[in-house]
């Protein structure tokens, strides 16, 4: 904790000094000035409205290339044309080019850069060089919105604009009108805000700005212009209801159910920067599958939060791992516990105990498992660059049964109590580029459940011309355990600091974590270095994501940037680092390990990268033996590996993305391969497909045998560490295909199959207190007496996701969506793929076929009908 109040104070000091350094030349800063009209356009994607014929462009010439030729001019010609009135701003482009040359590939609503030119707009409206609003239309009129800020780019951002595009005889215009309601600006009488417009020329792969976007220098909004003349603009009241109906049929083996389900997401503008985002009886049932796969490690898999209520502006809550959305809903226990309480709760003496065992449980791994009452978030920016987040859920308790296996009577257990979980963020925007941050999250629950609380901090400083900087993160965590709702007090160490608060007894566990990187950012040389802390204490998992605490580490990376043409490239990137690890508690090495890699694309635009690295000398693993106390390591040989990748030119119809690597470990003659490809066909504009397959194979590891409660007792008596020495074959098939019937209509079906195998060779090991393999002294062999394998494992995952999506009204949507989820686990081990592939799917027991309408009510244009109508 020390070290963390002592770089705090440091990194204060130097906040003052970056804080009040000069900002950039404003002379270099292009502008434009806005006009305000009488009479709104028609947004049909021509110029022949009035406001566009009598007066001139807002801007005509060539824009600056950011790629492939960084700096230099673009060939093509663009005007562009801006104005504005008391409900929206209105925007028209024109591109010239030659008519036969756009490209125009279809896609569905925000799908983004596809084989297709486009046209973009970004409004930084609180001009602070750190947010914006991004707008951007393809020239097949496919809209895609984004909120760009310094760290991420939310794609999940959506608003309601109109747009509409034609080809011409001379290249292609587009019209763009973006509601006041759909973004956020200051209440003040004269306004500046950020702009920039940019430009993809696909078949050139060119990608250019009206205001100079430079890819060396570090940052994209601090790049815009300005747009000047804003005066008497209001922010309107914003009020916006997505009420939806659907329906379900479900299909879980021979059973078949129905169901329908109604809710409302609702948004409401606060005031003039902050909005309320409201989901009420919510419905996630559509979202795409998740990629299920064999987890070996000692450490959770992080799946993809699909649910677009939790995907969508939440860039303010996404600090340092703390807000991991898919907790959100997800059951916390696990079987022993819900066994220990169904015990303890009805006095089931030792001789009875073996007849009970807990028969259904939540799927703790699915983020629906706990069912979502409501959620809320209350989120936005003041105009002096103050950002405040609010997010608050509650999830309903979940049940597990518990079954007498002589009698068959059945027993409903609590297994959740009703959670709630909130976030409460605040940022400030500083000068150059900078911010500084605090965020707390809590999770409370009923009925003497673990309470948790966790406070961190993040600052990113930069000098005055942005190359050089210093970022970091601390955050302190702090879990309640009540002692009463746990029924084996053996398994808490009660070294902890104990408390009493309110006549209750609890266990008070804290944990810290730091966070420092100072480096150049910008420019063709850039280099940064880094240590992290996390103390053995530290958990966030309760709201957030943790891969492992208890460690220190130190990193350090040099790289070199070439972003203009030279010689065969278009640009590439040379790298060079270095990783030292150690735990925090018992203070002892890890590994350690040097790469090098490079990336980049030839002027063929064939993308290319390779990479090697080196683990050096020997390392010392702490989680794979799955010790509480960090007691033991398992000792690893040194190590090696490198891989190489390439994708082809993706303007063709057919483009391919490969890759394949290898890695080797030789003192246990270990050798891992692996190698994928991507092949994508576009048919036509409308219809595409693409297959990715991937193959990997392990040979000769040493690992911990997960299902080591399956080893008799003879062969175990004193419960030591088992690792056996075992070989490893995934391969995973993933089939997509889209056919796009226009801009607003589109089919997707997506197919995956995973298989992994894990074949143990009969060689089994106990793991010595001196890290290192002992042989079995009982010539244990992974079978049972009948010749079966106890610890081999065949896993097969089957997803299916087929959705038709049609766009019936700006911000209105009708939802086809079928799905499939299936996996199967045996113990033995089929070395036919098909056959597996055969076995998953006549076995299919999860189906669900749906039904959604989702209609999108704006406040001002009912407001304006009923008007419209009593006049």
């Amino acid at each position: 904790m020390k070290h963390f109040l002592a770089a705090t104070l440091i990194l204060g000091c130097l906040c003052c000094d970056i804080n009040h350094a000069s900002a950039k030349d404003p002379e270099s800063i292009k502008s434009l000035k806005a006009k305000r009209v009488v009479d709104k356009p028609k947004i049909d994607g021509e110029l022949n409205d009035p406001m566009w014929q009598t007066d001139n462009s807002f801007y005509s010439g060539q824009f600056t290339q950011n790629e492939p030729s960084n700096g230099e001019k673009s060939e093509q010609k663009t005007d562009i044309y801006f104005a504005y009135d008391d409900f929206s701003i209105y925007i028209a482009a024109k591109m010239y080019d030659n008519p036969d040359s756009i490209l125009q590939e279809f896609g569905i609503r925000d799908s983004g850069e596809r084989n297709s030119d486009m046209f973009a707009l970004g409004l930084d409206t609180y001009n602070k060089q750190q947010n914006a609003f991004y707008f951007m239309v393809s020239a097949a009129g496919v809209q895609t919105d984004i909120f760009i800020t310094p760290n991420n780019e939310d794609e999940n951002w959506n608003a309601v604009w109109k747009s509409e595009v034609q080809i011409t005889d001379d290249g292609w215009i587009v019209e763009m009108e973006i509601p006041y309601s759909a973004i956020r600006f200051p209440k003040q009488e004269v306004q500046t805000w950020g702009v920039n417009f940019m430009r993809v020329v696909r078949r050139k792969r060119e990608k250019s700005f009206w205001h100079p976007v430079d890819a060396s220098v570090n940052g994209f909004v601090n790049q815009f212009g300005k747009l000047e003349g804003l005066k008497g603009i209001e922010p309107p009241l914003r009020l916006q209801l997505f009420p939806y109906i659907s329906g379900y049929v479900l299909k879980n083996g021979s059973d078949i159910s129905t169901s329908v389900n109604g809710g409302m997401d609702l948004k409401y503008g606060i005031n003039e920067s902050f909005t309320l985002d409201m989901t009420l009886v919510p419905d996630f049932g559509q979202v795409v599958s998740d990629n299920l796969i064999l987890n070996l490690s000692p450490f959770e898999v992080q799946f993809s939060e699909n649910r677009q209520f939790f995907t969508e502006g939440t860039e303010l809550f996404n600090k340092g791992g703390l807000f991991y959305s898919r907790r959100v809903g997800q059951s916390f226990t696990n079987s022993d516990d819900i066994y220990g309480k169904f015990l303890s709760d009805h006095n089931i003496s030792d001789a009875e105990k073996s007849n009970y065992e807990v028969t259904t449980m939540p799927d703790g791994g699915a983020p629906n498992s706990a069912q979502l009452v409501n959620a809320t978030k209350i989120s936005g920016r003041t105009k002096k660059g103050v950002g405040i987040g609010i997010f608050n859920a509650v999830t309903k308790a979940t049940e597990a049964t518990v079954t007498n296996s002589e009698t068959g009577e059945t027993h409903i257990v609590q297994a959740d109590p009703l959670t709630n979980f909130n976030v409460l963020v605040f940022d400030k925007n500083l000068k150059n580029n900078s911010n500084i941050g605090i965020i707390n999250t809590s999770v409370i629950r009923a009925d003497g459940g673990r309470d948790a609380n966790v406070t961190g901090t993040d600052f990113r400083f930069n000098d005055k011309e942005n190359k050089f900087g210093i970022r970091g993160f601390g955050a302190v965590t702090q879990r309640f355990h009540n002692i009463q709702s746990f029924h084996n007090k053996e398994d808490f160490n009660y070294d902890y600091e104990i408390q009493k608060e309110g006549g209750k007894l609890k266990l008070l566990d804290i944990g810290y974590k730091y966070f420092l990187e100072v480096g150049k950012y910008s420019g063709k040389w850039q280099y940064r270095l880094s240590r992290n802390v996390e103390s053995d204490d530290y958990n966030p998992r309760d709201l957030g994501f943790l891969r492992a605490p208890n460690e220190i580490s130190h990193r350090g990376r040099i790289s070199y940037n070439v972003f203009k043409p030279q010689s065969i490239f278009l640009r590439y990137s040379i790298n060079a680092g270095f990783w030292h690890e150690q735990l925090y508690s018992p203070n002892k090495f890890a590994n350690k390990g040097v790469y090098l890699n490079m990336s980049g694309r030839f002027k063929n635009f064939w993308n290319f990268g390779g990479w090697s690295d080196w683990n050096v000398g020997k390392s010392y693993d702490y989680f794979s033996p799955r010790t509480d106390d960090f007691s033991v390591a398992f000792i690893r040989k040194p190590s090696a590996g490198t891989g190489v990748w390439s994708t082809t030119d993706t303007r063709k119809k057919v483009s391919v993305n490969f890759y394949t690597g290898a890695w080797t470990r030789p003192a246990w003659n270990q050798v891992d391969n692996w190698f994928g490809f991507t092949p994508r066909v576009r048919v036509n504009n409308k219809l595409s497909f693409s297959h990715s397959f991937e193959f990997t194979k392990i040979r000769n590891e040493l690992g911990y045998v997960n299902n080591n409660d399956d080893i008799p007792t003879q062969f175990n008596p004193n419960e030591e560490i088992p690792f056996g020495k075992r070989g490893i074959l995934r391969i995973e098939n993933t089939f997509n295909t889209s056919y796009v019937f226009n801009n607003k209509m589109g089919l997707n079906f997506r197919i995956r199959h995973f298989w992994t195998q894990v074949d143990y060779k009969e060689e089994f090991f106990f793991l010595a207190d001196d890290g290192r393999l002992a042989p079995n002294p009982y010539n244990y062999n992974g079978e049972t007496s009948d010749g079966e394998s106890i610890h081999d494992i065949n896993y097969n995952a089957f997803n299916v996701d087929l959705n038709f999506n049609w766009q019936i009204a700006p911000g209105s949507f009708v939802t086809i969506n079928y799905k499939v989820v299936q996996d199967l686990e045996d113990r033995i081990v089929s070395k036919d793929y098909f056959q597996n592939l055969s076995n998953v799917v006549s076995n299919l027991e999860n189906q669900s076929f749906s039904i959604r309408v989702l209609y999108f009510l704006d406040y001002l244009d009912v407001k304006k009908a009923v008007s419209r109508k009593r006049s």
